[in-house]
């Protein structure tokens, strides 16, 4: 199972903050479900006109500070927490068709599971 949150604040662009937050569990792990995920989370964000994008790991978090690394996040120290942030572009119409596409997929995929 892999699960997926992003929350945010309805106010005009250039102010919307929102954090990012996700699991994939250990079984699910070195699939390519993490990077799944964090461009997922990234679109929507985009899509929602979202200007700064947080997200929070534990220091030993290896695989998430590289997983951050890998889209572009600035990573900071603090103590014993690593904090990164995300700059998402404004939506584009590939970016609406993206995540259209992503949620069709993903409502199909729950659908065909569900009859079988």
């Amino acid at each position: 199972n892999y699960v997926a949150h992003i929350s945010f604040s309805g106010v005009p662009y250039g102010k919307a903050m929102a954090e990012a937050a996700f699991t994939v569990e250990k079984d699910y792990q070195d699939k390519g479900l993490g990077s799944l995920l964090m461009n997922r989370i990234i679109v929507a964000a985009q899509n929602r006109s979202i200007s700064q994008l947080h997200m929070i790991c534990l220091r030993d978090n290896d695989r998430m500070q590289h997983l951050a690394g890998k889209f572009g996040a600035r990573l900071k120290i603090k103590s014993g927490e690593v904090t990164g942030r995300i700059d998402p572009t404004y939506p584009t119409p590939v970016s609406v068709f993206e995540e259209a596409l992503d949620e069709a997929h993903g409502f199909m995929t729950a659908v065909l599971d569900w009859r079988i």
